[in-house]
């Protein structure tokens, strides 16, 4: 598709020196780079280019957009209803905005119990506690799921506590994970949660 090259080309010419632009301290920015007017096959042909990375997304809400990152870490490419562009950072821009939009909603101490809940409500208040004390710097809080003793009942609960925000990241390195945003509550600002490896 030689027609299809040259805008491709283009537009590859416009993310490289956007990257280059976001190392050392201004690694934490974000470049937004649209391509309005680009046709089916030089889209195509951009797609092909970049290729497909490890990590994808998947932002519910209005409009709802699906992530994928390129070949070449931090160019990610956003596809959604009026939404088509690549961003080049860390991570997009909205998936951070809608992390804690609400899914499924939190409803904390209060979720159903049930026959074998035994530790999960203890998890829950230690998870709120460090969610209330967080302050930007602080390390991140980890709850090894997979190495605390806990019943089918006890992440069922946790799940229906946490809720769910808009943010789904899939990564597939060394096997595949899934990491999900919790909803906001009054008593937590949200919780990053990280599902055990899915096949």
């Amino acid at each position: 598709m030689p027609s299809a090259a040259t805008p491709a080309l283009k537009t590859m010419a416009d993310i490289a020196p956007a990257a280059a632009g976001l190392c050392g301290d201004r690694a934490d920015e974000a470049r937004v780079l649209t391509w309005p007017g680009l046709d089916k096959a030089t889209r195509h042909a951009l797609a092909d280019a970049l290729g497909q990375g490890e990590v994808s997304m998947r932002l519910r809400g209005a409009p709802a957009v699906k992530v994928q990152e390129s070949v070449f870490a931090g160019v990610w490419l956003l596809q959604g209803v009026g939404v088509d562009r690549a961003e080049v950072g860390a991570v997009p821009r909205l998936s951070i905005s809608r992390a804690h939009l609400p899914h499924s909603p939190a409803i904390g101490p209060l979720a159903r119990r049930r026959d074998g809940v035994v530790n999960a409500p203890a998890l829950l208040a230690e998870l709120i506690d460090k969610s209330l004390a967080w302050q930007p710097g602080t390390p991140a809080h980890v709850v090894n799921l997979s190495l605390l003793p806990h019943t089918p009942e006890d992440l069922d609960w946790l799940a229906e506590a946490l809720g769910e925000g808009a943010t789904t990241i899939l990564s597939r390195g060394y096997g595949n994970c899934r990491i999900t945003a919790t909803a906001p509550s009054r008593m937590s600002g949200g919780c990053s949660s990280t599902i055990p490896p899915i096949s």
